[in-house]
């Protein structure tokens, strides 16, 4: 009796005792042909729904601190930025024409200086 003929690749289902070619633990073409429902040796016996939420389950914590670090990482952007946006530079923001100035005031005093000592 054909219980199933969806195709898995290239290969039919096509026996009550086949399973998905996704269950097998090293996936092959037809890997899962003939290997029965109660799991063998081949496929994975937890099926395969239980396999992938033990895998998520597995690397929670990482992810809880990946997204915690993320979260951190995306305030602090923000907290640092505000004072920009609302134009509270501080001194390492210095426009070009307020370093021109600066430059063109050590100029000046480098020039006193020299002629105080000539004088």
């Amino acid at each position: 009796a054909v219980v199933s003929t969806q195709s898995t690749g290239h290969i039919p289902r096509t026996h009550a005792n086949d399973v998905p070619d996704s269950c097998c633990k090293v996936v092959t073409e037809g890997c899962g042909v003939g290997q029965g429902l109660n799991g063998t040796d081949v496929t994975h016996d937890k099926g395969c729904l239980s396999v992938a939420v033990g895998f998520v389950e597995g690397r929670m914590v990482l992810s809880w601190v990946l997204l915690i670090i993320f979260i951190l990482i995306e305030a602090g952007s923000i907290a640092l930025a505000y004072p920009l946006a609302r134009g509270e530079c501080t001194p390492c923001c210095n426009t070009a024409e307020e370093i021109e100035e600066e430059e063109i005031e050590e100029e000046k005093e480098e020039g006193k200086e020299k002629l105080e000592e000539n004088v």
